[in-house]
């Protein structure tokens, strides 16, 4: 979670596999969040856009989440969506959630508070998806998944095949391993192999080219 400019807030979450309970999920998410914050004498028809890209496509779908005169939350797609249905089945590059206006002081405090109790209910139901929730910079939670280690294993494997491109004193053999990954320095090299094996053990995760934001 973080706040932007203009003092919003977001709350992202990425490499967020298939799974065909995801829409469930995320509408329950979305209910427990939003429905603390929401009082009878202070709330607003549109209280935030979601942002998803499944990985499938270029492009980024937007939906809009309102609070209807009956006092039910609704999801409805934004206008200039051109989707047919609602899908969070494949949330594959990112879902970003961003409330449509300020938060006081006080409802800053309860919304962190809240989103770490349903962070920490959504762990425990599925034990391995890796959820990492920080606001600014300060780290909440981080819990630990099989994927931490395959992770770290990956990363041994790289510096260790990096550190023997490097070390060798055959300048046709170096350029021959950079040229393979499309890389031209060391640091390049290891990141890039990063790349190659970590989806190779781990489906679900995939490294993005430019951090979204």
């Amino acid at each position: 979670m973080s706040k932007e400019y203009g003092g919003y807030y977001s709350i992202q979450l990425t490499n967020y596999g298939y799974c065909e309970n995801n829409t469930r999920d995320i509408f329950n998410i979305l209910r427990y969040i939003f429905w603390n914050l929401i009082s009878d004498n202070s709330y607003k028809d549109m209280l935030a856009t979601i942002h998803l890209k499944d990985g499938q496509n270029d492009f980024e779908v937007t939906y809009d989440l309102h609070y209807l005169p009956r006092k039910r939350l609704s999801l409805l797609k934004n206008e200039q969506n051109e989707t047919k249905c609602i899908d969070f089945s494949y949330c594959r590059k990112y879902l970003s959630i961003k409330p449509s206006y300020n938060l006081t002081a006080s409802d800053v405090e309860k919304f962190k508070v809240t989103v770490l109790e349903e962070i920490t209910s959504l762990c425990k139901e599925n034990a391995n998806v890796k959820v990492t929730y920080r606001t600014d910079r300060r780290m909440l939670h981080n819990n630990h998944v099989p994927l931490d280690d395959e992770y770290k294993t990956c990363q041994i494997l790289s510096t260790a095949v990096t550190d023997i491109v490097r070390q060798s004193l055959d300048s046709e053999f170096k350029e021959k391993c950079f040229a393979l990954l499309k890389t031209e320095n060391p640091g390049q090299l290891r990141d890039s192999l990063m790349t190659q094996l970590l989806p190779l053990i781990h489906e679900n995760y995939i490294f993005s080219i430019k951090q979204e934001e």
